[in-house]
């Protein structure tokens, strides 16, 4: 059985995958930089996770989750233009995967988008929006039998 971790990756990675300009270009792990031939793409991660103590030998899990929108345009004008429309796709996605992902979380927050922009170059510049989520879980407790 996976992490569940690894399920909220790949719940969000099905919930993109085809639903955006980026096609079927969606990876769980992806080379750093992302060649600019494989754009627009989606990059899916999740980050250091935090626990809580719940009642009953329970934890509340968080995790930060984030979705990389990878894109290349001509000018910076119509970079900005891909990354925007990338963003807006990532966005209707998540929203039709709901706030609890099908019952796989307890919730999920948005938490904001920052945006890298290389250097301008002959074939264009590339860019990454990156939309950062706030996921929450309830898991086993450390050390509580199964």
């Amino acid at each position: 059985m996976a992490h569940q971790r690894a399920a909220i990756r790949a719940a969000v990675m099905a919930a993109l995958n085809g639903k955006t300009t980026a096609e079927g270009r969606v990876y769980e792990h992806a080379l750093d930089p992302l060649p600019s031939e494989a754009r627009p793409a989606l990059v899916v991660r999740t980050g250091d996770e935090t626990a809580e103590p719940l009642a009953m030998g329970r934890d509340l899990r968080t995790i930060p989750l984030a979705i990389e929108a990878h894109a290349r345009g001509k000018t910076p004008a119509a970079l900005e233009a891909a990354l925007d429309a990338l963003a807006e796709e990532v966005e209707t996605a998540m929203d039709a995967l709901g706030p609890t992902f099908d019952g796989l979380v307890l919730g999920v927050q948005y938490q904001g988008t920052s945006i890298t922009r290389s250097a301008e170059g002959e074939q264009g510049a590339d860019g990454v929006a990156t939309l950062g989520y706030e996921v929450q879980y309830e898991a086993r407790a450390f050390g509580v039998p199964a």
